[in-house]
């Protein structure tokens, strides 16, 4: 099989969906959509990025900080890339979805890797078949 990636991340978008598309087929495919509880406030957070130690760390440290329930995750790590997909409860958050956001981008940059949150609605609707 013949292997999308390159050598440089950011010069290889289609090895970076290709990651994305491993992740959300493998482990959410089953399920046809995110289940839904409306007591919370569902948040999908995705990081990719070139794969070095303490990523996972860093990433899951600062949604703690922030008092943010991780209730599903899904990683893969191809060559030397690396992807997760988290589901998170955002509903008992000890700041707002924007301060979140600043702090995760905050963490991203210290790792060298890129964060995309969205609200669980918003990301189902943009990955609708």
């Amino acid at each position: 099989m013949l292997n999308p990636c390159k050598r440089s991340m950011y010069s290889s978008l289609p090895c970076l969906n290709y990651l994305l598309l491993c992740l959300s087929t493998t482990r959410y495919s089953h399920r046809g959509r995110f289940p839904v509880n409306n007591n919370k406030e569902q948040v999908v957070i995705t990081v990719l990025g070139a794969n070095n130690p303490g990523i996972l760390a860093g990433i899951t440290r600062t949604i703690a900080d922030s008092n943010v329930n991780v209730e599903d995750v899904s990683q893969k790590i191809m060559q030397d890339l690396f992807a997760l997909m988290m589901m998170t409860d955002f509903s008992a958050a000890n700041c707002s979805f924007e301060e979140f956001q600043n702090r995760m981008q905050a963490m991203a940059d210290q790792l060298r890797v890129k964060v995309f949150i969205q609200h669980e609605d918003v990301f189902r609707y943009q990955h609708r078949l």
